[in-house]
């Protein structure tokens, strides 16, 4: 594809089909190879973006190689590391959500096809897509901090997309028709919960990070890692007194957070499946 530069912001490039777009530049791509162009589309607003080819390769040995670090992703802090770091953002402010459940409201009520529900339905994702695009640079920032301090990370091995599935209903057999409570309204505040974070995209910006530091993303299994002592051992569930608060029923380890914990105790696997396997296992 040919671009050329119109101005200090603006540029223009030869899309087949669509012939000459102008567009807002948000970096110089002067001298880059451009592999792919990708058209989407958010509201009213359309955006193109580039991949290209920037020459660099992984690097054969990372700048801190002993350093090592377990994540713990959450539904209250985003993200917890074995050395006690603490990684959380609220995506969209007080007014917004209240704003979101407004239109969200109006929606329900608007008629279908109409000019009133087209316009209730932009303001709406002109909300949403501010809320992604905080989520996305979150991640991509937290991502890159952690591959560039260390050069083993060790993730739980979470299949996101079935966590985040709705409830299905159980049909009453004495009753014909009628389904029994299947307490789908609290599996879909936690199913919210899960995607508000971006679990999925956190792992994939740390992906995306790692290649260019040379950082080894590991995951191990994800059983009993929020509920095992990370000191002696000892796996209970009283130990976990609340969603922060660990306190191991069988040692004298003092009390810390649960998230802090479980990071850990990712961490204790990652080594061991490491050296025992020598690569991702």
């Amino acid at each position: 594809m040919k671009i050329e530069k119109l101005n200090r912001r603006k540029s223009r490039v030869k899309l087949p089909k669509l012939a000459w777009v102008t567009f807002r530049a948000s970096r110089c791509l002067d001298g880059e190879f451009i592999r792919s162009a990708t058209l989407s589309r958010e509201g009213k607003s359309w955006f193109v973006s580039f991949l290209v080819d920037d020459g660099k390769e992984t690097p054969a040995r990372h700048a801190s190689p002993d350093s090592a670090v377990g994540v713990d992703r959450g539904v209250v802090v985003a993200v917890a590391t074995s050395a006690g770091g603490l990684y959380t953002r609220e995506f969209m402010t007080p007014g917004e959500h209240r704003r979101v459940v407004r239109l969200q409201r109006k929606l329900c009520r608007a008629g279908k096809g109409s000019a009133n529900r087209n316009k209730t339905r932009r303001a709406l994702a002109k909300v949403r897509s501010r809320e992604r695009r905080r989520r996305q640079d979150f991640c991509v920032q937290t991502a890159h901090h952690l591959a560039q301090e260390n050069a083993l990370v060790v993730l739980e091995n979470l299949a996101v997309r079935n966590m985040s599935r709705r409830a299905q209903p159980v049909v009453d057999s004495a009753k014909p028709g009628q389904y029994l409570p299947n307490g789908g309204s609290a599996k879909s505040g936690l199913n919210r919960a899960i995607l508000s974070k971006g679990w999925y995209r956190f792992e994939v910006a740390l992906k995306s990070a790692s290649r260019y530091t040379g950082t080894q993303v590991v995951k191990v299994p994800a059983v009993f890692t929020s509920l095992r002592c990370s000191a002696c051992g000892h796996v209970d569930p009283k130990s976990r007194e609340s969603q922060a608060v660990f306190r191991c029923t069988y040692c004298s380890h003092p009390a810390e957070h649960a998230d802090v914990n479980a990071a850990k105790n990712i961490l204790a696997a990652g080594l061991l499946a490491v050296s025992a396997c020598g690569d991702d296992p």
